[in-house]
């Protein structure tokens, strides 16, 4: 396992909780572009020690292979997080299989980098991780995050009911996945679970 990974524009990184600042300060410059899709946040979200708190236990998850977040910053400005990807209820032995989500500051979207950055994360969630199985879940009316998910080739499933808080309301969610194409049951042997 990496903590640091790049492409052609990008870094992406591990992050732990000396971050914490600058965390807090990303989610608040987004605060407008986010909080129609994202799922219900407790009141003291927005607040260091909550972000602290949720960096924390993130690298614990990370070290424990049960969770991934890598935030993303360009390599012109590498101390400036303009986004973020996570891989959410890692599953290991018979399911191989993990949540995926995407978050990307509103001044950097529509330039590619999203792509360019999900494209490296599934790269290393499916060999390093060694997953058959990434899910995401859509908010039917978020229909650049829908074009994403097909640029990135992940295929419609249907629609999950009604199944998860967005603004304290339980709403509809689009659900697509994306296969590993050359999955080999050998990954199932690895001793690392």
């Amino acid at each position: 396992m990496y903590f640091q990974y790049e492409t052609p524009r990008l870094l992406l990184k591990v992050l732990h909780t000396d971050a914490t600042e600058k965390v807090l300060e990303f989610y608040e410059e987004n605060k407008a572009q986010f909080e129609p899709y994202e799922l219900t946040r407790p009141k003291n979200f927005y607040t260091l020690k909550y972000q602290n708190a949720s960096l924390a236990y993130e690298y614990d998850q990370i070290l424990k292979q049960k969770g991934l977040r890598l935030w993303i910053f360009p390599k012109e400005d590498p101390e400036q997080i303009i986004g973020c990807i996570s891989f959410s209820n890692i599953a290991k032995g018979p399911f191989q299989s993990a949540i995926f989500g995407y978050k990307m500051h509103h001044s950097y979207q529509r330039q590619g980098y999203c792509y360019e950055a999900c494209k490296k994360a599934l790269s290393i969630i499916f060999n390093d991780y060694h997953l058959h199985r990434i899910e995401a879940k859509i908010l039917p009316e978020n229909v650049p995050s829908i074009k994403l998910i097909e640029k990135l080739g992940f295929q419609f499933e249907g629609i999950e009911y009604e199944c998860a808080q967005v603004n304290h309301v339980f709403r509809d969610h689009y659900r697509f996945s994306l296969l590993q194409p050359n999955f080999s049951e050998k990954n199932y042997d690895n001793p690392l679970y």
